[in-house]
């Protein structure tokens, strides 16, 4: 709509009265000739209406051939205003470098927005879209020459976690909509492969849930990473074999050890009273700098704060703003044993958070011992986990896969 309305503007447009007894078939005439007009008020000798500044010429003349008069009543546009100020140079240079402007940032891409991803990071999104010939600053004059549907295909094949992806252009801005796959626990197998189930480590098993093949092992019993657990040769009728992708779920309990290490001497950074701006204009994605300043070379926290500027209320593609650098003074800390011990505990919780998600702890025995310059944690476990893993068997005899 404001695209619309400048348009309109940098043509220019008329509001005129028509005198004379004729107004109606003047009216008549522009509809027949698809001339149009805007906002028209009759009158009793006449009428007002809008027009462009062409169509005018047209409607004078054929108001003259109806014996009708025309007079332009107000004057709208970019023309009529460079020429009441035709004397002003510096506006008219102006207005002349802004319709520049305007036009070269109308025919860009400035803003991506993505929606819907959660699991895939828009900075990957984003890297797939730019090799792809899809970036902040690349001209669109015309998206319809775009093909949407082929780029959106093979968006969807180079992102591994995406199961959909739309892009709704829409003039500057493109608008992305990601579906994202739920990874479900089960894999779906080759069908021109076979597999066993074997044991993934060695331990002792608590439980086994059987979904196809033939379990070679009972609970109880000690087995050894590589064994076969579950097989999937499975004997027919009339002495037949059949050859089947085995799969199931087999628990035993599993040794394990995660090791801790803190030491006493440690560097904190703590925020001075120093900091470095530096000031910046940002068009798209590039950021331009307006100092010659260098990054400082000590370590330092940043921090950015930027506004886009406004134009008759709307966002546009160019934002201001200051990059604070503070700078971080190193400071020595001394931890006790105690502390050392807490953060070493602490650290070992989000291990196990981390390692043991699909376990169940059985047991755990914490073996602490402090030397001179660190403490030393030696945990080990006891685990209760799912140790079936798939491998690949051969099968000579491809007939035999039929029966």
């Amino acid at each position: 709509m404001l695209v619309e309305k400048f348009l309109k503007y940098l043509k220019g447009y008329v509001i005129f009265k028509a005198q004379g007894i004729m107004q109606e078939e003047l009216i008549g005439k522009c509809s027949e000739e698809k001339i149009p007009l805007k906002n028209i008020k009759l009158e009793e000798m006449g009428f007002t209406a809008q027009t462009s500044i062409e169509n005018y010429k047209k409607i004078s003349r054929a108001a003259a051939n109806l014996g009708m008069r025309t007079k332009v009543i107000k004057k709208y546009g970019f023309g009529f205003w460079t020429f009441k100020h035709r004397k002003r140079y510096g506006i008219i240079a102006g207005a002349v470098m802004f319709i520049f402007v305007f036009s070269f940032l109308s025919g860009r891409l400035w803003n991506i927005d993505i929606k819907g991803a959660n699991l895939i990071s828009e900075e990957e999104i984003l890297k797939k879209l730019s090799e792809n010939g899809v970036y902040i600053g690349m001209k669109i004059k015309n998206p319809d020459g775009i093909d949407v549907i082929n780029l959106e295909r093979t968006l969807v094949c180079n992102i591994p976690d995406a199961s959909c992806v739309v892009l709704n252009f829409k003039g500057s801005n493109l608008e992305v909509i990601v579906n994202e796959i739920h990874h479900e626990k089960f894999i779906i197998d080759d069908e021109t492969k076979k597999y066993n189930v074997i044991a993934l480590e060695s331990g002792q098993i608590t439980d086994m849930t059987v979904y196809d093949g033939v379990a070679t092992v009972e609970k109880g019993q000690a087995v050894q990473k590589g064994d076969l657990l579950i097989s999937g040769v499975v004997d027919g009728k009339k002495g037949k074999l059949h050859f089947k992708n085995a799969s199931g779920e087999v628990k035993a309990i599993v040794e394990d050890t995660i090791e801790m290490q803190i030491d006493f001497d440690q560097t904190d950074y703590v925020k001075s009273d120093k900091e470095f701006i530096i000031n910046f204009i940002k068009i798209g994605n590039k950021k331009i700098s307006l100092t010659f300043k260098k990054l400082p070379s000590y370590p330092y926290n940043h921090s950015e704060n930027s506004r886009k500027l406004l134009f008759f209320g709307h966002s546009m593609p160019i934002s201001i703003g200051v990059d604070s650098y503070c700078c971080l003074e190193e400071v020595p800390i001394k931890l006790t044993r105690e502390e050392a011990k807490n953060i070493c505990l602490k650290d070992l919780e989000n291990e196990e958070i981390n390692r043991f998600r699909n376990c169940k702890i059985i047991d755990r025995q914490i073996v602490s011992k402090v030397k001179v310059n660190s403490y030393h944690i030696v945990c080990k476990y006891l685990i209760e986990k799912n140790i079936g893993g798939k491998r690949e068997y051969f099968v000579e005899n491809s007939e035999q896969n039929l029966n």
